[in-house]
């Protein structure tokens, strides 16, 4: 179906990217900063994917688990309207999430992450399992949709493992 298949070891495509100097994440410039948002369906684990490889502080900036729509507005800059309209769980939450790390500055590769990793639905009836991931740099934000199955770890995982790969695609 044309869709990324998951790595079975979600820091094997994290380890490539960003060691200083090997290329990658950052274009190979450790000067270069990766700035991640995880949010329901990763929970902070892209972050910790990616700084669980030696050398990642010379690339990753900094982590925001936004997980509260308080916080997506606050520290993200996503819209009221976009959270009373679209949701928390949303393509376009997920594109003003990641919009919202380019323009605060400091980063050249945005991930952002928003979804439902389960067990149950969040109660605004969206599906567990449903998984919004933007990656975005300063000439474009690009928002992937996922309907993952499986529990809440399998969800998580794959969802984490989808948003390295579509980071590493960006920057290679």
């Amino acid at each position: 179906d044309g869709l990324p298949q998951p790595c079975p070891n979600p820091l094997l495509l994290a380890r490539a990217p960003i060691l200083p100097g090997k290329g990658g994440v950052c274009r190979g410039n450790a000067g270069q900063r990766l700035h991640q948002n995880p949010h329901h369906a990763a929970g902070g684990g892209v972050g910790g994917a990616i700084v669980s490889v030696p050398g990642a502080s010379a690339v990753f900036y900094e982590g925001i688990n936004a997980y509260d729509v308080r916080a997506k507005r606050a520290r993200l800059g996503v819209s009221e309207f976009t959270i009373q309209n679209k949701g928390a769980v949303s393509d376009e939450t997920a594109y003003e999430m990641a919009a919202g790390l380019i323009t605060g500055g400091n980063c050249d590769l945005a991930i952002a992450t928003t979804g439902v990793a389960g067990p149950d639905s969040d109660g605004s009836g969206t599906p567990a399992g449903t998984c919004y991931i933007a990656v975005g740099t300063k000439s474009r934000i690009r928002v992937f949709r996922y309907d993952l199955i499986g529990n809440r770890e399998t969800v998580t995982k794959t969802a984490i493992n989808f948003a390295l790969f579509h980071a590493y695609e960006e920057i290679k």
